[in-house]
């Protein structure tokens, strides 16, 4: 890990902008001025900022966000910054440190959660997801070794239950401060009163434990291979926003009962999976109800939350997705993926590339050997083994 981000940072002065919750982004100063950066300084948007980033050059940015531009550029030039640390390029504040950043010539490094999963984080230089720089045809992958982590409890691990915590301090800290940063706007509600969605988070996983588990057993078991397979994302994901025509979910499940109902063999299933970051948030069951009522399906679709994910891309015909990562873990189970919005890995010979239509009578099959090349080359190119949420990410070296 150490190698991995000296080798994509050199830089001597650095800027950090809005991490991740919790104390990765100390934990990364602390790290860098160890080895070898001179000066890092921290922007801090909100109370959450505050409360888990405390120490070193903090500069606090408290005006309207018509601003923020020119705090940016004056900012940078002031300092001599010459690499700035993000977590997301689609949030507010960050879609304008990155036009900032290119009109000054600056190097930038985006964190997001792993493109591979678990155990990994990704970064990259100018962008992730539908803005990153990896290459989109077959042809321009070098070949690359992979060392996949062996244990499960490795170093990276991060548990649900930390992130949960750190939200809710993060949060907390906040609405606490929000008279002092009167003018923030956080690119996701920022209310106290959501210490509730992660409370029906956790009751919501213990029950569905129980009643989804006969339901995904009954599929391996009755249908392998007889029903396609559709993860749905946060609701308010910037996968959607910004890497795909639809508004919401919502528009993405109504198409794909739409489709599936006119095109799909009548002996096939579909099975929806709710993303366990909306598990306290949003349910969808209603709108599936009645949608595959409505469309003649009600029998053939399934709408889960708990689920053995990786048993259930094994077993499944193939994967629809909008962008969602969960496309190259289907791949690496060699279960075929056509992808419905923009996903960095869409490419000939990777994934689905015939129409939505006949991807539900043919999927076809998955190239074990570009897979196996792709997957290789982003862990060695975009991908850290750790968690955001776990402190002894920065104790190993890899």
């Amino acid at each position: 890990m150490n190698k991995y981000l000296l080798k994509h940072s050199p830089a001597k002065r650095i800027a950090l902008l809005q991490g991740p919750v919790g104390p990765f982004f100390a934990l990364l100063r602390e790290y860098l001025l160890e080895n070898g950066a001179e000066k890092v300084i921290k922007v801090n948007y909100n109370g959450g900022d505050d409360y888990f980033y405390k120490d070193g050059d903090i500069i606090r940015y408290m005006r309207k966000s018509g601003d923020l531009e020119k705090f940016y550029r004056r900012l940078f030039l002031k300092n001599g910054i010459e690499a700035v640390y993000m977590f997301g390029d689609c949030r507010p504040v960050h879609k304008i440190a990155v036009k900032a950043l290119k009109k000054l010539n600056i190097n930038f490094y985006v964190f997001e959660e792993g493109y591979l999963r678990p155990n990994y984080i990704t970064l990259e230089k100018g962008g992730v997801n539908g803005y990153s720089s990896l290459p989109r045809n077959p042809a321009d992958i070098p070949d690359c070794d992979f060392d996949a982590p062996k244990a499960k409890n490795h170093i990276g691990y991060g548990k649900f239950r930390h992130m949960a915590f750190y939200a809710f301090l993060y949060f907390l800290a906040g609405r606490l401060a929000r008279k002092r940063y009167a003018r923030y706007e956080h690119h996701k509600p920022f209310h106290f009163c959501d210490a509730r969605f992660w409370i029906l988070s956790f009751l919501r996983k213990f029950i569905y434990q129980i009643i989804d588990k006969p339901v995904w057993k009954g599929l391996i078991r009755n249908h392998p291979k007889n029903y396609f397979f559709v993860p749905l994302q946060v609701y308010n994901d910037t996968q959607i926003s910004e890497h795909s025509s639809y508004v919401d979910n919502t528009e993405f499940i109504s198409e794909v009962i739409g489709s599936f109902a006119k095109h799909a063999p009548p002996e096939k299933l579909l099975v929806f999976k709710h993303h366990p970051m909306d598990r306290g948030h949003i349910r969808y069951g209603a709108l599936i109800k009645q949608l595959a009522k409505e469309k003649g399906v009600s029998g053939r679709v399934r709408y889960l939350h708990e689920v053995n994910l990786p048993a259930l891309l094994k077993y499944a015909t193939g994967t629809i997705v909008i962008n969602s990562t969960v496309g190259l873990s289907s791949l690496y189970h060699g279960t075929p993926v056509k992808v419905f919005g923009r996903a960095f890995y869409d490419m000939e010979g990777l994934t689905a590339q015939i129409p939505r239509e006949a991807f539900w009578k043919t999927p076809g099959k998955v190239c074990e050997e570009i897979f196996i090349k792709y997957r290789n080359f982003i862990a060695n190119k975009t991908q850290i083994r750790g968690s955001f949420y776990n402190k002894k990410f920065f104790k190993k070296i890899y």
